[in-house]
């Protein structure tokens, strides 16, 4: 299911086309341990893979793994309720995904153990939303505006607009919207 060619063969001998539907393309690619998401010419973003803690954006509580059968993809493959999407991060072994939006603002959804998707939320699961944005700031109130992200599976990094650095998620390894320069 994860490599999203309507299959559930475990393992891909040669490379698989994957449908995104009707003039849609990809024109960008973040892969997890366990889910990939696409963002798409339209600035949306469709993802597939395992659907659990809310890491394909489903929302609703959906935890179903989709891409393992061919009528989950394609025009079938839902797009994420995120408007003008400018970059996606998945960390290497993350339940979790990030967006920065074209204000330049970021939203994280799915597994929040360590804060990593959602900071101000204790839950465990972070839904998706595009209101629900990523307080950065830089330390006089102001919002700052992100241009690069990047995940690991237990916090989520922001680079923003005056090259500082946000990270937020687990605190044995990072301090909570610890600023670097």
């Amino acid at each position: 299911g994860m490599l999203g060619r309507g299959s559930s063969i475990l393992w891909s001998a040669a490379p698989q086309l994957v449908d995104l539907g009707a003039g849609h393309h990809a024109i960008q690619v973040a892969v997890g341990a366990v889910h990939i998401c696409a963002l798409l010419n339209t600035s949306k973003v469709k993802c597939w893979g395992a659907g659990s803690f809310g890491r394909l954006g489903n929302g609703g509580g959906d935890t179903r793994d989709i891409g393992s059968v061919a009528s989950d993809m394609g025009d079938n493959l839902s797009t994420l309720p995120l408007d003008h999407v400018k970059q996606i991060a998945v960390g290497t072994f993350s339940a979790h995904t990030c967006a920065i939006l074209e204000n330049n603002g970021v939203t994280c959804w799915g597994y929040n153990n360590h804060r990593q998707a959602l900071p101000s939320s204790s839950d465990q699961t972070a839904e998706i939303s595009s209101t629900q944005l990523i307080p950065l700031n830089d330390g006089s109130g102001q919002n700052v505006n992100a241009t690069e992200l990047a995940l690991s599976d237990v916090f989520s990094c922001a680079r923003l607009r005056n090259q500082s650095i946000h990270c937020w998620g687990r605190t044995s390894y990072i301090q909570n919207y610890e600023t670097l320069s």
